[in-house]
């Protein structure tokens, strides 16, 4: 008697589950069927855009070679210009964005360190400060590294003589990523004073994950919404730099060096996005 009972409860619950897939293949169909139109009209105006692009691109391109442009002289002006922009930037940035840093997080130490500890909701604020502490010279170091790359490649690439001008690009760009490597050690410190429990000392290669490990689930959440949002983004900046980079081919003499780059650099985030989320 008691093996009959089992034996219907699981007919039903499989008839349960055949019903709840009927459903779902119906609730995909409709899906499937109010999005379809839209995919297909946007791939096929992207389509005609993309040959519109590339027949304009090889028409063009045809028309000013005809009128005697040399686009590897023009290639060359435009290493000499950002050659000379990333010198000129780097300098600008650590006459004036350095020592901002300095003080706007001295500001926001004062500030906290005056904080009388009975607003409770001010402390979200003070998170977020800090992170903004954190997150600017990160962002200003990428910027030295990106401002001295192109200043070096063009004064290699003009084959410029002058050694003094690089010992001081070098100066100016190990000065400048010390600079911010010790202030983002001085914020992170204070943070770490402001919240026992965070673990992990910048000058540690494993900082990254110490760190992960030391934050409450709240800040993991925010962490993994925010690393997904950046894969989503990326997505997207790496179909439009490959999109540029394939017509700035038609143009100038860029190899094939950056479209490898690219999809390197494409594939390895897709690879591990992939992998980790298994």
């Amino acid at each position: 008697m008691k093996n009959d009972q089992i034996q219907k409860e699981a007919v039903g619950e499989k008839q349960t589950l055949l019903l709840s897939r009927e459903k779902k293949k119906e609730e995909n169909r409709r899906e499937d069927k109010s999005a379809k139109g839209k995919f297909f009209i946007t791939m096929i105006v992207c389509m005609i855009f993309g040959g519109f692009c590339g027949v304009a691109g090889v028409k063009g391109l045809k028309y000013l070679r005809e009128q005697n442009w040399d686009f590897n002289v023009l290639a060359e002006n435009l290493t000499a210009f950002w050659s000379c922009f990333g010198r000129y930037m780097m300098i600008a940035m650590n006459i004036a964005a350095l020592p901002a840093v300095l003080f706007l997080f001295g500001r926001h130490k004062r500030e906290i360190e005056a904080w009388d500890g009975e607003d409770d909701e001010r402390l979200d604020e003070f998170d977020r400060k800090l992170s903004i502490d954190v997150g600017i010279p990160t962002i200003l170091m990428l910027l030295e590294m990106f401002f001295y790359g192109i200043g070096f490649y063009g004064m290699v690439q003009m084959e410029d003589k002058e050694s003094i001008i690089f010992v001081v690009d070098l100066i100016l760009f190990l000065g400048g990523t010390l600079y911010l490597l010790f202030h983002q050690r001085n914020v992170i410190n204070f943070i770490k004073e402001m919240n026992p429990e965070k673990k992990g000392s910048i000058f540690d290669f494993r900082f990254n994950r110490k760190w992960f490990e030391s934050c409450d689930e709240a800040e993991n959440q925010k962490i993994g919404a925010a690393s997904y949002a950046v894969f989503r983004c990326m997505q997207g900046v790496y179909l439009f730099s490959i999109l540029a980079l394939t017509l700035a081919g038609f143009f100038f003499p860029i190899g094939i060096l950056p479209l490898t780059i690219v999809g390197f650099l494409w594939l390895a985030q897709t690879v591990i996005y992939t992998i980790k989320s298994l």
